[in-house]
């Protein structure tokens, strides 16, 4: 008897277990993961965006400088870094036979003036034929015209700056022999500068123009060595037409040279450039907020929470240009939504989630 009656205890305590083996399993089927997310939400703020080009600073004005006639360089009165006055002689030829061309031509006109007050007094007395006449005036003429050109050539023995700026390149020395376009010295006009970008086609309105572009663009410059200021920059010219090779279109903007502070040409800038958003409103996400489709690469999404449900769902987007750790997102957002940053790679279709305070959610 007692046999039997610890046979059975034993038989309702494995009945027992099991039954409490079950109920765990099927509790552990019922409990779902709340996975903790980082989130955004999709706000009307992006209005603008800020776009970092590299820069390449030049002079406003550069001239090389050069004799229109030959001749023995006899006076160079410009270094390397020079600081000149507009009207400042910088150098000279010998003119001595530029001199004496110009007496030459001198004496030969007014020898030349003398006969046509002759012949013109033989004229009017019809002493002479009017064809005679004729003939004297256009040797008057072309003798003035001859001490025209000789002073010219005279005046052109002497290089004077046609700006006040900076000779930043000599290019012969002094008593050289010197023939006719020949560089002499370089002059830049420091006082203001130009800061040339390259922008790539996609950061360019459709149908933009010089105008526009000076009115809806705020760009500012950095500099190495001075990180802590920023200059403003005015746009001069942009090119309408895209280089073949890289594709960009090339933008001259205009700074005051401060003046405080040594920027040069050569010297390299990094332009903030802030641009207003078209009507699309292309708004920006952290680039952690992107993933592409595992069957097909070229479609890229992101997750979408219900506010509700605290659900995600993945949401296809168009995305445009990188900038820094943000993503354009050209199509497929709306202002409102609120996206997941962090994680996308471990969430699937329709998981619950729970945002994180730092959301502000």
């Amino acid at each position: 008897m007692r046999k039997k009656i610890t046979a059975l205890m034993a038989h309702l305590s494995l009945i027992m277990s099991l039954l409490v083996l079950w109920g765990c399993a099927e509790e552990t089927e019922t409990v779902k993961l709340i996975r903790p997310v980082k989130t955004m939400l999709v706000e009307d703020h992006h209005a603008a965006i800020v776009r970092v080009l590299p820069g390449k600073v030049r002079a406003s004005e550069k001239v090389d400088m050069a004799f229109q006639v030959s001749g023995q360089l006899k006076m160079l009165n410009a270094f390397n870094g020079q600081r000149v006055a507009a009207g400042t002689v910088l150098a000279e030829l010998d003119n001595r036979d530029f001199n004496s061309n110009l007496k030459a031509a001198r004496a030969e006109y007014q020898r030349a003036q003398a006969d046509y007050r002759r012949f013109k007094e033989l004229v009017e007395r019809q002493l002479i034929s009017k064809t005679d006449f004729d003939r004297q005036t256009a040797a008057r003429d072309i003798a003035e015209a001859n001490v025209e050109k000789a002073q010219k050539a005279l005046d052109d023995t002497r290089l004077v700056a046609p700006f006040s700026g900076v000779v930043t390149q000599r290019y012969v020395d002094n008593f050289e022999d010197i023939t006719a376009k020949q560089a002499i010295l370089s002059l830049q006009n420091m006082s203001d500068l130009e800061i040339v970008v390259q922008v790539p086609e996609n950061y360019i309105p459709i149908d933009a123009t010089i105008e526009e572009e000076s009115k809806d663009v705020e760009a500012y410059a950095r500099f190495q060595g001075v990180d802590d200021r920023v200059f403003d920059l005015g746009i001069k010219e942009f090119a309408p037409d895209a280089d073949p090779k890289t594709q960009t279109f090339e933008l001259v903007l205009q700074m005051r040279n401060p003046g405080d502070v040594n920027i040069y040409p050569g010297m390299s800038a990094a332009v903030e450039a802030t641009m207003p958003m078209d009507d699309e409103r292309h708004l920006l996400l952290p680039a952690s907020a992107i993933f592409a489709s595992p069957t097909d690469a070229e479609k890229q999404y992101v997750w979408i929470v219900d506010p509700v449900n605290l659900t995600v769902s993945q949401l296809e987007v168009k995305i445009g240009v990188l900038q820094g750790d943000k993503v354009e997102v050209t199509e497929g957002l709306q202002i409102g939504m609120r996206v997941v940053t962090a994680g996308v790679n471990y969430l699937a279709e329709g998981d619950q989630v729970r945002l994180l305070s730092s959301d502000g959610a």
